[in-house]
């Protein structure tokens, strides 16, 4: 008996069904067999292809006409293992992908089915990425694909495939059917399956809006129980609760609701005000602004109601208050990770490690990777590193691999929620890091990065463009020790180890733009790039066409000009809640002095700096400064604690980071260069031990 059966039904496809069947025929996984269904294809090609059709461990079983589920369930009913794989013959599996769907399976009798991250090509290039597999996450929607493996007991348990559904969501609900007869799902986090975009695809049928809306009663009428079961959850776990309810989920809107006044009347604030019939709050929330049904919510309420529901209020009126919001979560580890790949560049490590030990941000790991050097004085400063034990510093060593496998397997090994790539003989400025983190905890955003200050051999200042996937496919706008998140670097699929030879951090932005990345850019000189005769960038140019023509086989939709649409912008509630470990919030300590710029000139910069007492340590922010104007301010160039919250926050996070840096650096003065009255007010409320004063 077969481990694994493959069901491929194949309906006017014969074009394509080769590659499918030769995707099974090469996997790892080689105890397998195929079932091809004959649906009553109308296709000479097609007919006569499957008439005929000879491959090893193939059978083909001719049926008359018959929809997507049937052949599914004729498939399955004829299938001899104790897994089946249900591949549509346009699609392609990955050598390994029944192989270690079907470990999982083996290892858990309570998994009902295994899922796998998976990539798009055809008409359409990207990489799907998928994380949860709760019955939930299926309430909300389609949290897997079509060819996921599953145990013929559960399909067998739960009656198969719907064959009332007939025009899609066919995959969706019979995922919901194994999950609520007792099974689990899994998700194998692989890029296991390719999926073809096709204009002719069945699934563009049940793309319009109507039919949308029909396929969603249909498995919510269903499902009933399940979405009632699970209402509270769903309202915390939807962003756009109510435009969801309206558009595709009418039927549950209403137990959405009353799930909210439940809520309110659990917490005795909102009841008094919302005692009126359902329409009549809705229609009354629609037709005010934002502000002024804020307005007639006591305060103890908002407090109370949940981030979602926040969200909701705001896109259903239109957008107003601005981009929606999420409660940042606090990281269990170090914030951010540094990677220094080292090939024969003892020369420089000393210095790249010593500027990365001298950011301003508590709690960095760094993690040093020799690449198979084989430098007498590489070897030497590694041996030194090693030696040390400096606290936050790691050592990995590996054979020559290249900087691309160099630095993906730093980054497996990182724990941090940033990463940022640093050559060996490159160097940060102090504050790069807690600025780029600040930016991207409090925007959600995916990469960001400053200025770069090019030295040794030329000497200027490189101002980076915008994050913007149009703009990469003309030219490299992103220096190569960018601050990026872990999510990014995995749903990109990491650096190409095909880019070895050059160009390998242009190609991973592509790749960071192809998954729908979100960037901003620092105003200031923040990375000191090093031009020497020792560096790639020569050797690289020698072979730029033969860089960019392999770059646009790894990304051919985006130089094809099908630009991907960025995730949206979002802001965190409590956004700098990661920017120190838990505990550092000390006490005030003598000797750090914070000098508190607004919208003031040089002149009150300086009368500032001159009433400094002696021996203090002092830290400087500028909230209403222009990008650039360091100099301006009379700031010395190599001045460590300068802050210009102008250049990387939003001005609605600028007075929450310099409450929050109050606390994390210790500050034990805070000395104002012109009056502002509402931020004296917030720090003497929130650190009442911080003496005040102005420099008037």
């Amino acid at each position: 008996m077969p481990r694994v059966s493959v069901v491929i039904p194949c309906f006017n496809l014969g074009r394509y069904l080769d590659e499918a069947v030769s995707s099974v025929l090469a996997q790892t996984e080689t105890d397998t067999e195929i079932i091809v269904i004959n649906p009553g294809s109308t296709d000479p090609f097609t007919a006569r292809l499957l008439a005929s059709y000879e491959r090893p461990r193939t059978r083909v079983i001719a049926t008359p006409y018959a929809g997507v589920c049937e052949s599914r369930n004729l498939g399955v009913r004829e299938a001899r293992s104790p897994y089946v794989c249900c591949l549509d013959s346009d699609d392609v599996l990955e050598p390994a992908c029944l192989e270690k769907t079907c470990r999982v399976l083996d290892a858990d009798p309570g998994v009902g089915f295994v899922s796998f991250w998976y990539r798009m090509f055809g008409d359409s290039d990207g990489i799907v990425a998928q994380e949860g597999c709760t019955l939930v996450d299926f309430l909300l929607d389609n949290a897997v694909c079509a060819a996921s493996v599953f145990r013929k007991a559960a399909w067998e348990r739960c009656g198969g495939y719907d064959e009332a559904l007939t025009s899609g969501f066919e995959d969706w609900d019979f995922w919901l059917n194994i999950l609520t007869h007792g099974y689990r799902a899994e998700i194998v986090p692989e890029y296991l399956f390719r999926y073809r975009i096709r204009a002719d695809a069945r699934h563009n049928t049940c793309d319009t809006a109507e039919q949308r809306k029909i396929l969603y009663r249909m498995l919510m009428r269903k499902y009933e129980k399940e979405f009632r079961r699970h209402a509270m959850e769903l309202v915390a776990r939807k962003d756009d609760l109510f435009g969801w309810c309206r558009e595709n989920h009418i039927y549950l809107c209403r137990e959405h609701a009353r799930t909210v006044l439940e809520l309110a009347e659990a917490r005795r604030a909102l009841a008094p005000r919302l005692h009126i019939p359902l329409r009549r709050a809705y229609r009354a929330l629609a037709a005010a602004p934002y502000r002024a049904a804020v307005r007639l919510v006591p305060r103890a309420a908002k407090a109370a109601v949940p981030v979602p529901l926040i969200n909701c209020a705001r896109r259903l009126l239109g957008g107003a208050g601005g981009p929606p919001l999420f409660r940042q979560a606090p990281w269990d580890g170090p914030l951010a990770s540094v990677v220094i790949p080292c090939y024969n560049y003892g020369s420089f490590l000393d210095e790249a490690l010593g500027s990365v030990l001298s950011q301003t941000l508590e709690g960095i790991e760094t993690i040093v990777i020799d690449d198979g050097s084989d430098d007498a004085l590489t070897l030497e400063r590694l041996a030194g590193i090693e030696r040390r034990r400096i606290p936050g510093v790691r050592l990995i060593r590996q054979g020559n691999q290249g900087v691309c496998r160099a630095r993906n397997n730093a980054i497996r090994a990182a724990r941090g929620k940033y990463i940022c790539c640093l050559d060996a003989d490159d160097l940060l400025e102090p504050t790069y890091i807690e600025k780029c983190a600040a930016a991207m905890e409090s925007e959600g955003l995916d990469i960001c990065y400053g200025w770069v200050r090019i030295f040794g051999m030329k000497n200027r200042i490189w101002r980076t463009d915008a994050f913007d996937a149009a703009g990469l496919v003309v030219a490299n706008r992103v220096p190569a020790a960018a601050v990026f998140t872990r999510a990014i670097w995995e749903a990109a699929g990491g650096y190409n180890p095909n880019m070895e030879r050059g160009n390998e951090d242009w190609d991973f932005w592509l790749s960071i733009a192809g998954a729908g990345g979100r960037g901003k850019v620092i105003p200031e000189a923040l990375f000191r790039y090093r031009l020497h005769e020792q560096g790639r960038d020569a050797a690289a140019l020698a072979r730029a066409e033969e860089l960019m023509a392999r770059m646009r086989l790894n990304h051919p939709g985006l130089f094809a000009g099908r630009f991907p649409r960025q995730r949206p912008g979002r802001f965190a509630i409590d956004p700098f809640v990661n920017l120190a470990p838990a505990g550092l919030h000390a006490l005030p300590a003598a000797g750090r002095e914070l000098i508190v710029c607004g919208t003031a000139g040089p002149e009150a910069a300086r009368l500032a700096r001159e009433r400094v007492h002696a021996g203090s340590e002092v830290h400087l922010i500028a909230l209403g400064a222009p990008p650039g104007a360091s100099e301006a301010l009379g700031i010395p160039p190599d001045a460590r604690y300068v802050f210009l919250l102008s250049s990387f926050l939003e001005e609605r996070f600028r007075a929450p980071f310099v409450l929050d840096y109050v606390g994390r650096r210790g500050i034990g003065e805070v000395l104002f260069a012109e009056p502002i009255p509402a931020l004296e007010a917030a720090i003497r409320k929130r650190h009442p031990r911080v003496s005040m004063r102005r420099a008037e």
